[in-house]
């Protein structure tokens, strides 16, 4: 069986969502870490910023257990363009990030990050865990009167409860 690059790559990224989306949207990739009790083994998770517009900003947090791959910038080549690195070849640098960052987290209660690329797309599986967060930029009337930035009226999908305005 003839084992290539094309070969491996399939292999990777069967199964796999990119983020950020659409395709092949660019990200800032950061690794972080969050302990909640001092001497507890941190979570470490990538944080991936995607500037849609000035106006708009969509942060998506995975675990980074969950990373198949990334592709990174080296700022020369577009990102669709760059190699893949999987998540196995990246845990070094991962690792030696995490334990850099580990003294700010623990027993803080709050995560502390570090920039891991400037520009990137990151390769999770469908079902993968992802806290998602749209940050946007509107004015104080739009934020005051818009109930319809609630996500789904504050109830899950076919949930009949509704939100009550203030």
């Amino acid at each position: 069986m003839l084992y290539d690059a094309d070969l491996k790559n399939s292999l990777l990224l069967a199964g796999t969502v990119a983020l950020p989306s659409p395709f092949p949207a660019p990200a800032r990739v950061s690794v972080g870490v969050y302990a909640q009790e001092p001497g507890c083994d941190p979570d470490v998770y990538l944080e991936i910023v995607q500037v849609v517009d000035m106006h708009r900003t969509i942060v998506r947090i995975v675990r980074f257990e969950d990373v198949r791959a990334i592709q990174a910038s080296d700022g020369t080549t577009p990102v669709e363009e760059a190699p893949l690195q999987s998540a196995r070849q990246l845990s070094t640098k991962v690792d030696a990030i995490s334990r850099a960052l580990v003294g700010g987290a623990n027993g803080s209660g709050k995560p502390v990050e570090k920039l891991l690329f400037k520009e990137a797309i990151v390769y999770v599986p469908e079902a993968a865990p992802v806290v998602h967060r749209a940050e946007l930029g509107l004015t104080a009337i739009e934020s005051a009167e818009d109930h319809g930035l609630m996500v789904a009226q504050c109830c899950s999908p076919g949930s009949t409860k509704k939100s009550k305005a203030p």
